[in-house]
């Protein structure tokens, strides 16, 4: 809520739908996370992967513009670098998340309708940021468990074991 209130300005006297900014990123993060605090580590690095493998595939199966497309119609200027062949699923404004962001972003009210993010930015951005949140609580629940502080770091200092195991 704090990411749109600052998009609020007495100069719009309309609230710009925007999820992109740090705020409204961390926002959408936690609710996924906090479900998964407390799980066995087995079942938060199971989660994480298959989070991490469904956004990949999001964007690699998700359709390439024709042969002949527009680009310039997204903001998109002719000294942009485009990728080819299966990097073209990630090109900027033409990837999975940017569509999302069109179909979503214009469902709410707003002056004209969203095309494009000027910056590359997309809400589904905090999908991997879901994992990376995840990986700190791995670690949070590590540092607060039960084991004295030497064997911690002892610990540490070992191979590391598989969880998955």
């Amino acid at each position: 809520m704090l990411g749109l209130l600052l998009r609020t300005g007495t100069a719009n006297h309309q609230t710009i739908f925007l999820f992109d900014d740090i705020l409204s990123q961390i926002g959408l993060v936690y609710p996924f996370a906090f479900l998964l605090i407390g799980k066995r580590p087995r079942v938060q690095l199971i989660v994480g992967g298959l989070i991490l493998i469904s956004y990949w595939l999001a964007f690699y199966l998700y359709p390439l513009p024709p042969q002949n497309f527009d680009y310039a119609t997204l903001g998109v200027t002719d000294g942009a670098e485009r990728f080819s062949g299966v990097y073209a699923h990630w090109n900027k404004y033409t990837n999975f998340a940017a569509s999302f962001d069109r179909w979503l972003l214009n469902l709410f009210p707003r002056p004209k309708d969203f095309l494009y993010n000027p910056f590359g930015l997309a809400t589904l951005n905090f999908v991997p940021s879901i994992v990376t949140l995840l990986f700190g609580v791995m670690a949070g629940e590590l540092l607060r468990g039960p084991e004295q502080r030497y064997v911690k770091l002892l610990n540490s200092a070992k191979p590391v074991r598989s969880p998955l195991r």
